[in-house]
C-alpha cells in the first residue's frame, strides 16, 4: 500500500520537527522558574513570620 504525502503534510511536519526543541527548551525554563518561584516563596513566608515575630517584640519592649 502507498501512501502518498501532500506537500502541505509535508511542511507541517517540518515545522513541528523544527520547533520542537524550542518548544522542549521553553518547558524546561518553564520548570526551572517554576521551581525557583516555589523557592522565593517559601523564603518571603518566612520573612513574614520574622518580620512578625521581630513587631511583636518591639511592641513588647515598647510596653516596658
Amino acid at each position: 500500500e502507498t501512501h502518498y504525502v501532500s506537500l502541505g503534510e509535508m511542511y507541517l511536519q517540518d515545522q513541528i520537527t523544527a520547533i520542537k526543541p524550542q518548544l522542549e527548551g521553553h518547558i524546561k525554563i518553564n520548570k526551572d522558574l517554576s521551581r525557583a518561584n516555589e523557592s522565593l516563596k517559601a523564603e518571603l513566608a518566612k520573612c513574614k513570620l520574622e518580620m512578625q515575630s521581630l513587631e511583636r517584640n518591639k511592641v513588647k519592649h515598647d510596653l516596658d
